[in-house]
């Protein structure tokens, strides 16, 4: 009878699992199909010509408002997608060719800010897990380093022994060395800056990945620097 119950149990437990997988997938695929329609239609709306400079000014605001639901969107289903452990982690993923590829991205903050930065490689960083999945945790951490940075900062990467090492200079705007507060920081939805530009996703994505493939992802403050480790095991 016990064994009875437990299977029975497993059963249900399963079925919940799968029931609410499937409403969040089909939940995210229905609201982004409108989103896509209202963008269309809004960036329509702002060639006519009739418009008003303040008219046009309105919907520009409402599109890039429409962009960001997209983007929380995707990134709210990608996170259940990563708790509901829906990826492969098998690959063989080369850590040092992420990164390189990765930094063309941030070319444009680094310019504007004007940070140093310096990578150290090791060579032959290769571990097992989901070669995308690895690529959105390294970079995530890269956009946190560059995005929170301030004017003639620095960014240091450095990968050793197993591990990513990503150092950087904090925003001028919250203090010289501020620590943060290392019970919420990997929160979702938890942003210090205030900065309109992240949705305070991007570091609880990171330890959500690491956590799926049995990686370790840690926070100090050391010297003035906030530094984000990798221990790959």
């Amino acid at each position: 009878m016990l064994n009875e119950a437990v299977n029975e149990l497993t059963r249900k437990n399963k079925e919940v699992f799968e029931s609410q997988k499937q409403f969040i997938e089909n939940a995210s695929h229905e609201m982004q199909t409108p989103l896509s329609v209202i963008q269309s239609r809004l960036e329509g709306l702002i060639g006519q010509a009739e418009l008003t400079q303040e008219q046009a000014e309105i919907v520009e605001g409402i599109i890039g408002s429409t962009q960001r639901l997209k983007k929380l969107n995707k990134t709210l289903l990608l996170l259940s997608k990563i708790e509901n452990r829906q990826f492969l982690l098998s690959e063989q993923v080369d850590i040092n060719t992420i990164i390189s590829r990765s930094m063309e991205y941030y070319e444009e903050q680094k310019a504007a800010l004007n940070i140093s930065v310096k990578t150290e490689p090791q060579d032959n960083l290769i571990v097992q897990g989901n070669t995308m999945l690895a690529e959105i945790l390294v970079q995530n951490l890269l956009k946190n380093a560059f995005l929170h940075n301030r004017e003639n900062g620095t960014v240091n990467i450095q990968t050793k022994e197993r591990k990513l090492v990503i150092a950087n200079t904090g925003d001028e705007k919250q203090g010289k060395g501020r620590v943060l507060e290392k019970d919420k920081l990997f929160s979702r939805f938890y942003k210090q800056s205030g900065n309109p530009d992240t949705w305070g996703l991007g570091l609880a994505i990171a330890r959500k990945i690491a956590e799926t493939s049995g990686w370790e992802l840690h926070y100090r403050e050391e010297k003035g620097l906030h530094i984000f480790e990798v221990d790959f095991g």
